[in-house]
């Protein structure tokens, strides 16, 4: 029972005070917070820049949120606007959904694994721009852990990667039932908001007389109920495994083709695209006598265009859309190009349209300019709902233009389709993302084995140094240590 020393908010608390305020002894030995701090997996590009408030403040709640539901969202939301009243400017809040280790104990063989509980939540919180996934907990936590290190952990990630942090207060809110959560917290630096909840008078008696600065209460009305929608269709539904079909972007060199080979083993089927023929064909085809504005990144037909979407840490939340890695802004680019040769016509390519966005984004910027988009084309078109479109590249290190665009302390990155850095359930539909992102992380060893390029040489890849690597390791050293950090996790899975 010693282990509630570990922790760093109910240390000061006797066995017995620590259990009695919500605390269970954990699997695992003390966390390496200097290894978990700088896993960048909880999106940070979301949350308002502080320069732009006064008293900012984050909140976190957590759960097993299996799934999650109205009611969650509704706590966090009575609890911004409560903090609000109370002189605090909430820059952002976040919604941690607990390990499998944790939903297994509680909801049985009911349990939904949480790769697919962070798919759910995000379909729950698409309009809700404020509020976001922490998945540490759920992904990379060793094993069920108190939601005082969650809590912690987001401390300390906050004051590493969000600048200027220091003036950020963290809320921790709790629904009425887990009103006792608060006391680990009390006379700390973590201030509660505690929702109060029909049914449970009683218990916010017992703790409503220790209501200070720190500790707030405040009114909330849902009654819905995870363990009610687990027991409808959707939930069963959704909990099923759908393996989908794939199409393959590829150039046929040898890395490219040991990425289609371990791609084909989680789809139930993957044609290839090649770049070359692709490219080959469009020209044959092509019959537009109008400019071609270029949006992708691999031809060079046209006139090209360097955009991209931009997404948040962990591939979870798009933010819209940028330039690319090492390019200039967008509207520079259009000026550059109409500057030299003026058109007030085009057509606009792209190697796949799914919903348009990118596009639509475009040619609004273009109608600014005078310029008008008589049709856009592209090698694949149309909402696949039962298909993924991948390019083989984007699950490579440092290779060229592959990986998902990300802000990282300023600056642009590229970062592979893999955990710790990419949700490949989320970004590529993988059905078990921790064991495919290991498979690719050793595919990657074997592509850097015996090359001595590092860290320093590769101009994307120095924002691993602020993530405890080394300018001098190599890139193989890289995929090592994330190979071994994965592999570790399947213990607690």
């Amino acid at each position: 029972m010693d282990k509630h020393k570990y922790e760093p908010y109910y240390k000061e608390l006797t066995a017995q005070g620590a259990l009695d305020s919500g605390y269970f002894v954990p699997n695992h030995d003390r966390i390496n917070w200097k290894t978990h701090v700088t896993l960048p997996c909880t999106p940070i590009n979301f949350l308002k820049k502080v320069s732009d408030c006064e008293n900012p403040a984050i909140i976190i709640s957590t759960g097993a949120h299996c799934p999650m539901h109205e009611g969650h969202i509704e706590m966090m939301v009575n609890a911004e606007k409560h903090l609000s009243q109370n002189g605090y400017t909430v820059i952002g809040g976040y919604m941690s959904p607990g390990h499998d280790e944790y939903i297994k104990h509680k909801t049985g063989d009911n349990w939904m694994p949480i790769h697919d509980r962070i798919r759910w939540a995000n379909e729950q919180l698409k309009d809700y721009p404020w509020l976001a996934i922490d998945p540490w907990e759920g992904v990379f936590a060793p094993g069920a852990v108190n939601f005082t290190s969650v809590v912690y952990r987001l401390q300390l990630y906050i004051k590493k990667f969000y600048k200027p942090a220091k003036n950020v207060k963290i809320f921790f809110v709790c629904g009425a039932d887990n009103a006792r959560f608060m006391m680990p917290f009390e006379n700390t630096d973590i201030g509660v908001v505690v929702i109060k909840r029909p049914g449970y008078d009683g218990v916010i008696s017992q703790y409503e007389n220790r209501e200070s600065d720190n500790i707030i209460f405040c009114d909330g009305s849902s009654k819905q109920s995870s363990t009610e929608i687990r027991k409808t269709d959707q939930y069963r539904e959704y909990k099923k495994v759908k393996q989908k079909q794939a199409y393959v972007r590829i150039h046929w060199n040898h890395i490219e083709k040991n990425v289609l080979i371990e791609l084909r083993k989680w789809f139930s089927h993957a044609w290839t695209m090649d770049y070359e023929l692709q490219v080959s064909d469009f020209k044959h085809a092509n019959r537009i006598t109008k400019p071609i504005l270029n949006l992708d990144v691999e031809t060079n037909h046209g006139k090209k265009l360097d955009i991209s979407r931009l997404y948040d840490l962990f591939g979870q939340k798009k933010l819209g859309f940028t330039h690319r890695p090492g390019t200039y802004p967008i509207d520079r680019q259009i000026k550059a190009m109409l500057a030299k040769e003026y058109f007030d016509e085009c057509y606009l390519f792209d190697d796949d349209i799914y919903t348009g966005s990118t596009m639509d984004f475009v040619e609004d910027i273009l109608n600014k300019h005078g310029v008008t988009v008589n049709g856009r084309v592209s090698f694949l078109s149309g909402a696949l709902k039962d298909k993924e479109v991948l390019d083989a590249k984007d699950f490579i290190v440092a290779y060229g233009t592959g990986g998902l665009v990300t802000e990282f302390n300023g600056d642009l990155i590229r970062v592979p389709y893999m955990y710790p850095f990419v949700c490949p359930a989320t970004r590529a539909s993988i059905t078990d993302p921790l064991q495919f992102s290991i498979n690719m992380w050793e595919l990657n060893m074997d592509f850097w084995k015996g090359k001595e390029t590092t860290i320093e040489s590769v101009r994307n890849l120095h924002f691993l140094t602020k993530l405890n690597h080394s300018r001098n390791e190599t890139i193989y050293d890289v995929c090592a240590y994330y190979r071994n950090f994965l592999q570790d996790l399947k213990k607690y899975y």
